[in-house]
């Protein structure tokens, strides 16, 4: 076995932590200035805060209405599991009797196909063995279990970067964030979507490159390519640094190899022809065009009346990654801290230049960070940015799952507008921290600590 992937990615702990300090203790030296974040008091507080948001605003939409009486995503979910559970494709056409059969309501005249990649075999085709009421209920509380586990993992980042505070503490400052001020938290446990495991991958990658365990990395890169729109950029940023580059092909190989399962049923050869019929039938439905998505194509649409191919955004986003990459500074004290930061920096790039719709920017929690090492106004544009992204003025209509926002169009445009201030807000730390480490490296011979300031 290739030591990349069963060893750890890097030798010491040390290089990373010289790394991110910089940004992270900014964080907690003046953010949370004169809060011990380590007393027992605080935590319990703030631990306390957590649970009663999540009980406001979380709780009934976990314990209530299952299944969903409207056309909610889950149906699709359920649909595709059912499809799988009884030895068929949930590509095929078949798929769209079940909704009948089980009155469950759609969208559109006839329910969209099934468009997710077919590794997710693994997490949809035990629900098809459920009813569609105790499979959305089932969900709902494997959506708790991952909202649950990423305030863990964010909490493990921030502390392991030398942030002081205790884990609960952290883990119940995440949980806040996300329940109380994204409103993307509501509409995701109101469909009862994949967003939050999607997430929970992110952060299982993200902590795999901080901490060198390369399983983090395969398990966080399986989980987040659920949805490539959301997390395609992460893995390409973490193909890109040597350090990451074993154990995230891993995770391509496990997704291959579980993606040839959920091609089965069928026939995989003709499973694969509907699954790419369903991938190009994509923006046919008026909720998948540029005009009702954000990003760069949202802009290019409203301005030009341009509608640029997923290809040429892909292209687009991968040039952007790969001039990242190759200005990057490659002295090696802060390699495994400079993966980290890429894989974040790439995680707002991808949904600035793919399509995007207003829950997958619960991906972006982790750029809050690199924000706090940003200049005063660089940080302000970023801080609008991810307010307009969260619509945290939402929480009142939290339990009813309703946007900020109504009209798909006018929430694109917000949230284009949001994307594209967080991402320039992310460029510009990026680059700031790139221009103070090439100083630091020509001020000192090679090998040498950082100078502190």
């Amino acid at each position: 076995m290739s030591p990349g992937v069963s060893g750890p990615l890097t030798t010491s702990g040390d290089a990373l932590e010289r790394g991110f300090r910089r940004c992270f203790m900014t964080f907690g030296d003046t953010a949370l200035k004169g809060v011990d974040l380590s007393a027992p008091r605080t935590e319990r507080l703030l631990a306390a805060a957590a649970l009663l948001f999540f009980l406001i605003a979380v709780l009934p939409l976990v314990l209530f209405d299952h299944p969903r009486p409207g056309p909610v995503d889950f149906h699709h979910l359920w649909t595709a599991g059912k499809m799988w559970a009884s030895g068929q494709s949930p590509y095929a056409a078949e798929r769209a009797a079940l909704f009948a059969q089980y009155g469950l309501p759609h969208v559109y005249a006839a329910p969209a196909p099934f468009f997710y990649p077919p590794h997710a075999v693994l997490l949809l085709a035990p629900l098809g063995a459920l009813s569609p009421g105790a499979a959305s209920l089932l969900f709902s509380i494997i959506n708790v279990g991952a909202l649950v586990a990423s305030s863990v993992l964010a909490a493990d980042l921030v502390r392991s970067a030398g942030s002081p505070g205790s884990r609960l503490s952290w883990a119940s400052l995440h949980a806040i964030l996300l329940v109380a001020f994204w409103n993307a938290t509501s509409i995701i446990f109101f469909h009862n979507i994949v967003t939050l495991i999607v997430y929970l991958g992110l952060l299982a990658m993200l902590r795999g490159a901080q901490t060198g365990r390369a399983a983090y990395v395969v398990a966080g890169g399986f989980l987040a390519l659920l949805s490539p729109q959301m997390s395609a950029a992460a893995a390409l940023a973490l193909l890109m640094r040597p350090r990451t580059r074993a154990p995230i092909l891993a995770s391509f190989g496990l997704i291959a190899a579980i993606s040839v399962i959920g091609l089965q049923p069928g026939g995989i050869l003709p499973s694969l022809k509907a699954m790419l019929s369903n991938l190009a039938a994509y923006s046919d439905f008026p909720a998948n065009t540029h005009a009702a998505q954000s990003g760069v194509g949202f802009f290019l649409f409203s301005a030009f009346g341009l509608s640029p191919g997923t290809g040429a955004l892909i292209a687009a986003c991968t040039l952007a990654l790969a001039l990242f990459a190759a200005l990057s500074d490659r002295t090696g004290e802060t390699e495994a801290g400079r993966s980290v930061e890429f894989a974040i920096l790439a995680i707002v790039a991808g949904l600035f230049f793919l399509p995007s719709l207003s829950q997958y920017y619960i991906a972006v929690t982790p750029a809050l960070f690199l924000l706090i090492r940003s200049k005063g106004g660089w940080r302000l544009v970023g801080l609008i940015g991810a307010l307009i992204l969260m619509r945290s003025l939402d929480l009142l209509n939290a339990p009813a799952g309703i946007a900020w926002i109504s009209g798909r169009e006018t929430a694109a445009a917000t949230d284009s507008i949001g994307i594209a201030l967080l991402f320039a807000a992310c460029v510009q730390s990026w680059a700031s921290g790139r221009a103070r480490r090439a100083i630091d490296g020509r001020a000192r011979p090679a090998g040498l600590a950082p100078v502190r300031r």
